[in-house]
């Protein structure tokens, strides 16, 4: 079981879902998918829905959020 991460044409995640290969969900979900992984050891960090990947870092990036 691998954690995957959708992205959207402008790199930014849509949703992340426990999924069997990267190749099951680009055949039955469709989209462009990228492994991420729970413990945050591989591109960065956990990917989750609003980050954005950074393809030249290989990272997932968080967004800024503004406020107090």
């Amino acid at each position: 079981m691998i954690y995957a991460a959708q992205i959207d044409e402008n790199k930014v995640v849509l949703r992340v879902i426990a999924a069997t290969t990267l190749t099951w969900c680009v055949k039955n979900l469709g989209g462009e998918w990228l492994q991420t992984w729970k413990d945050g050891s591989q591109r960065g960090k956990y990917a989750g829905p609003g980050d954005t990947y950074d393809e030249d870092a290989n990272e997932f990036i968080a967004p800024v959020v503004d406020g107090p």
